[in-house]
């Protein structure tokens, strides 16, 4: 029993450390209140349900169903608004922290700023026209004499020009295609980024939803300890008066009541520190009354585990970025290359101005023009282009050798994460033999103390064994709980598409 307790503390602590956690949230609205309107990420997820588009549609479609669920009043939350019990299953649980989440919320952010990018990458290729206007005051107007007190000026003291001026790239060596190119593949990454958020924070509610769950079941065990020990204290007293139980009999049921009761206070500390956590993530206030309709899970029927590595490159978030930021830096290579390339430039310039620069002689407004195409190529740059690319080139197949390692950690945490489920499934079914056994066995023992043929001991023994095997039971569902969870991180999703059973 000591030995199968130690194993599953093990495999929930590798599935802890080797899966990566999110969290966090702000103010919440609940989704039926009157006073969601004002909370722009919930009209955000409004739309993106609406509409089927935003990065969390793209992310994950199970995960837009689970959240799409928290926008609809369900009969659990019409019970939230009457007994002010907010009723969640882990599917609502992972959709709220989905909207509400910190991380997922600045990933968000990031799409934006690369939209941006992308608008002003384009600006490169596209042409520019500007609008300028000038007016000059001379001090001294140029003049000559052209006979003896004749004298010619040419121009004005006041001189104004406003114009229109045009510039059009027409070549310039591959840098502004480059650039869009790069600030698409920028958005790519990003979106990436909410994915990656997501999954953190769905491992985190799963965690922290599946600590409340094991700690409630910790405190169902140790109550019914308590109540075992007081009945038991009780039938020995009765015993004692009798006169058919030793005096040490009733100390010991004390002592056993009591050391019941310190776990049973010490087991309810533990479920309001973990509740407080989910809240926490939740981003909900610590003082919200909730009730948790899912359960600690028994089983993982349906989990398809044959494809599990081709699914983790499709959808790891880190993977998809190591593959963005190679195509990035390959980009920026050619980039880097253009210094060397031709520029191409066409430009033109039409306006008004008084006098005319074509003739000094007038003195009304006349309209100007010119056009043009300009030319510029540096031909040495004392090998700096040169020195940049090989740095460049350096970059790129360190990235190289960085996705290689990352697809080696990919296929280890997979293998390990689906290793760790399909042992805490087994133990799970060997604890379900040993709760049963344990029962029978202070069933046995409690008949044969009534029969005079068992100690008080032995029925200790078989009440411990009992507590034993349920808080046995406990933990392998908890552990259970928690390689699922790890199971689904490890291969970049919210959610598999075959829940475990609960």
């Amino acid at each position: 029993m000591h030995e199968a307790k130690r194993l599953l503390r093990s495999v929930a602590a590798v599935i802890l450390a080797a899966a990566g956690c999110a969290g966090g949230g702000s103010a919440y609205y609940h989704p039926t209140s009157p006073a969601r309107h004002m909370d722009p990420e919930w009209m955000e997820k409004r739309e993106t349900l609406r509409t089927g588009t935003g990065a969390a549609a793209e992310a994950d479609a199970g995960a837009k169903e689970k959240a799409e669920k928290l926008l609809k009043e369900t009969a659990s939350e019409r019970s939230a608004k009457e007994t002010g019990v907010l009723k969640m299953s882990l599917a609502e649980a992972i959709g709220l922290a989905l909207m509400k989440n910190h991380d997922i919320r600045m990933a968000k952010m990031e799409v934006e700023k690369a939209r941006g990018e992308i608008t002003a990458a384009k600006s490169a290729a596209l042409p520019s026209l500007s609008l300028s206007a000038s007016y000059v005051r001379l001090g001294e107007v140029t003049s000559f004499e052209v006979a003896p007190g004749v004298t010619v000026e040419f121009g004005e003291p006041d001189n104004y020009r406003a114009g229109l001026s045009l510039s059009q790239p027409i070549y310039l060596g591959g840098k502004a295609r480059a650039a869009l190119r790069i600030a698409k593949l920028y958005e790519r990454l990003s979106k990436s980024g909410v994915r990656g958020a997501q999954a953190g924070a769905a491992m985190q509610v799963r965690s922290d939803y599946y600590g409340v769950l094991y700690a409630r079941e910790v405190v169902e065990t140790r109550a019914m300890q308590v109540s075992m020990a007081r009945r038991h204290l009780e039938d020995v007293e009765i015993r004692r008066r009798e006169g058919t139980a030793l005096p040490l009999y009733v100390m010991r049921a004390r002592g056993a009541l009591s050391l019941a009761e310190s776990g049973l206070i010490k087991a309810r500390a533990d479920q309001d520190a973990a509740g407080r956590e989910l809240l926490r993530t939740l981003a909900l206030p610590l003082d919200t009354a909730f009730e948790l309709t899912s359960g600690l899970p028994e089983g993982v029927e349906g989990v398809e585990t044959e494809d599990a590595f081709a699914t983790a490159l499709a959808a790891r978030a880190d993977y998809a970025a190591a593959l963005e930021s190679m195509a990035m830096q390959k980009e920026n290579i050619g980039i880097t290359g253009a210094a060397m390339k031709p520029n191409v430039v066409a430009f033109g310039e039409y306006g008004y101005e008084k006098p005319s620069s074509s003739n000094p002689m007038g003195d009304g407004w006349e309209d100007y023009w010119q056009a043009g195409v300009q030319l510029s190529w540096t031909l040495f740059d004392g090998n700096a282009t040169r020195g940049n690319l090989i740095k460049e080139r350096a970059e790129l197949r360190r990235m190289e050798i960085e996705r290689d390692r990352l697809l080696l950690q990919i296929r280890s945490e997979v293998e390990d994460a689906a290793a760790g489920l399909a042992t805490a499934s087994e133990l799970v079914k060997a604890m379900v033999t040993a709760l049963r056994e344990a029962e029978e066995t202070l069933r046995l023992a409690e008949q044969s103390y009534e029969a005079g043929t068992a100690t008080q001991l032995d029925v200790f023994d078989a009440e411990t064994g009992l507590r034993d095997a349920r808080l046995g039971m406990a933990e392998a569902r908890y552990a259970l709980g928690m390689a699922y969870a790890g199971y689904t991180a490890s291969l970049g999703l919210t959610e598999l598409p075959g829940e475990g059973k609960e």
